[in-house]
């Protein structure tokens, strides 16, 4: 399943991007084709707008991936299109919201609280959604065509 995937027109390859400013937890995982343990850390975590292609659909999404430091392998972690990044948005101003109050050691409201589960709740199953629909879609990256192999989901 070697097919080419050829650039659309007017579609430019944005360059890969490190991810978000938010701390990160210390975590380490283990690659599977290298077997070398690395850090998930800002340099290991990247981000990619790409366009995926099956079953004659394709659609654009900003692709997360951890990349092995030793052995270049990617692991995409999570999907995100025109209709989970808005609520993605809106659950980060939520979660600042309810840091503001841990922060002042007030309790957070319960509206808050709320609206912050409904959305991330909803932000999974859109997610899911969309890893279900396109596990095993081809794209284009820095001029190699990668078969998406999404087995793995972090947040």
């Amino acid at each position: 399943m070697n097919k080419k995937i050829t650039p659309f027109a007017n579609k430019q390859q944005t360059p890969q991007k490190s991810v978000s400013k938010l701390p990160l937890p210390d975590n380490k995982t283990v690659c599977d084709l290298c077997h070398t343990q690395f850090q998930v850390s800002r340099d290991t975590l990247k981000e990619e707008n790409v366009t995926l292609e099956k079953d004659g659909l394709s659609h654009d999404v900003v692709l997360t991936y951890l990349h092995c430091p030793n052995c270049g392998k990617r692991y995409p972690v999570i999907m995100d299109d025109a209709d989970t990044l808005p609520i993605l948005h809106e659950l980060k101003e939520c979660m600042m919201r309810r840091m503001r109050f841990y922060g002042k050691q007030k309790p957070v409201p319960q509206k808050l609280q709320e609206k912050y589960n409904k959305l991330n709740k909803k932000l999974d199953f859109k997610r899911r959604q969309l890893a279900e629909k396109f596990n095993g879609a081809l794209y284009q990256s820095e001029g190699d065509t990668i078969q998406l192999d999404y087995r793995y989901h972090a947040r």
